[in-house]
């Protein structure tokens, strides 16, 4: 007599191997034959291979990032991004047109505006909470760029100052000291180990002892200083200027004795300024700027970058943002344009616009796994991927 066999009845092992070599449509009809099946069907072993090949996918595979999304979830919001299947809404609607810029911090997005920066509460939905939960409120021209990091708020402005700010306990900030030392406006500043890094139109870096009213080292550049950031991981920072007099625009310094280490690059076209600059791990730096390239540094090889994106519109890119993994956002100088590279790709992923067609600068951006929030001179807009099945 034949004995008839269910899939329920086979080792875990099998069924996951079983599951290995099925399409993510079939896996969807598995899981509605049964409870059982749809219990195992949501397991993250049976999706950890298919998140792997996303576009979100992480070196933690998304679960240290995201610990209270399944991979299943992971998987379905990568293909929502991976498809372009998002909607626009707008947050802000700003009544003075000036540069905003933005970022995203543990659940909470800041807002720069004017001589101030405002702290607003993220909602399940991804949209934010009506009012500022927290304002900072000390210079008394615009503020160019700031920082949220290591408890502290690092805010750079026109009036050529930096004010620094500690979080609190709850939605409350103590102002700590304003460090005076550059001559022009502060464009970009970053901050990491009681050290605040700043890059001035007076064409010099400075930095900074958090905890202290002083200059620990400077240096004098060709240009005017766009971009900085501070590498975590190693004692080095980079910096990244207009390229004007210097066609070598991406400089890495030592932190300890301020001494140049590494040149980036060589023959870079005049005026091609770097306006963002960000280290993705020790070795791995991001960059973009006004000659419409997105390019990946090896910094233990500086004759030339690891890869290059072309902005094929001949936009400048103003901003940029990675995950760690495949994804690399990049913000535009025209029409509101967010685009999506995958480093796997050659060429642009996708491309959005947001806001109306009157759009212009994307200044600012930042996303995390639902959302990409960016910051446009009329506007605090976001890109919703949760909700789009």
């Amino acid at each position: 007599m034949m004995t008839t066999c269910s899939l329920l009845d086979l080792n875990k092992d099998v069924l996951f191997l079983l599951a290995s070599y099925l399409s993510i449509k079939d896996l969807g009809r598995l899981s509605q034959v049964c409870r059982q099946l749809c219990s195992f069907c949501n397991q993250d072993a049976v999706w950890r291979n298919d998140n792997k090949k996303r576009l979100l996918a992480t070196s933690s595979n998304g679960k240290g990032k995201y610990p209270k999304l399944n991979l299943k979830e992971i998987c379905r919001l990568s293909r929502n991004w991976e498809n372009g299947l998002m909607k626009d809404v707008q947050l802000i609607k700003l009544k003075t047109q000036l540069l905003p810029h933005l970022q995203l911090q543990k659940g909470q997005l800041y807002v720069s505006h004017g001589e101030n920066v405002h702290c607003y509460r993220i909602k399940n939905n991804g949209n934010i909470s009506k009012n500022p939960v927290l304002v900072c409120s000390k210079h008394v021209h615009d503020i160019c760029k700031f920082v949220v990091k290591d408890g502290h708020i690092v805010t750079g402005a026109r009036d050529h100052q930096i004010n620094i700010w500690k979080l609190t306990r709850g939605p409350n900030v103590q102002f700590v000291r304003t460090l005076s030392g550059h001559s022009l406006k502060v464009n970009c500043v970053d901050t990491h180990d009681s050290m605040v890094l700043s890059g001035s139109a007076d064409k010099s870096w400075r930095l900074w002892s958090l905890e202290h009213d002083r200059c620990l080292l400077e240096s004098e550049m060709s240009d005017r200083v766009l971009s900085v950031a501070i590498n975590s991981w190693n004692k080095n920072i980079i910096t990244g200027t207009s390229c004007i007099n210097d066609h070598k625009p991406l400089d890495i310094w030592n932190i300890e004795n301020g001494k140049h280490m590494l040149t980036l690059g060589s023959n870079f076209k005049m005026g091609a300024g770097v306006l963002d600059v960000q280290y993705e791990d020790a070795n791995t730096v991001l960059s973009c700027g006004y000659d419409t390239y997105l390019r990946i540094w090896d910094t233990r090889s500086s004759r030339s970058c690891v890869r290059e994106y072309e902005e094929v519109d001949d936009n400048a890119l103003y901003c940029l943002q990675s995950n760690g993994g495949y994804l690399i956002a990049t913000g535009s100088n025209r029409f509101g344009v967010v685009r999506l590279w995958d480093k796997r790709m050659t060429e642009c992923l996708s491309k959005f616009y947001i806001g109306n067609k009157k759009s212009g600068s994307v200044y600012s951006l930042q996303f995390n796994l639902t959302n990409i929030y960016a910051s446009l001179s009329h506007s605090i807009q976001t890109l919703d991927f949760s909700d789009c099945r």
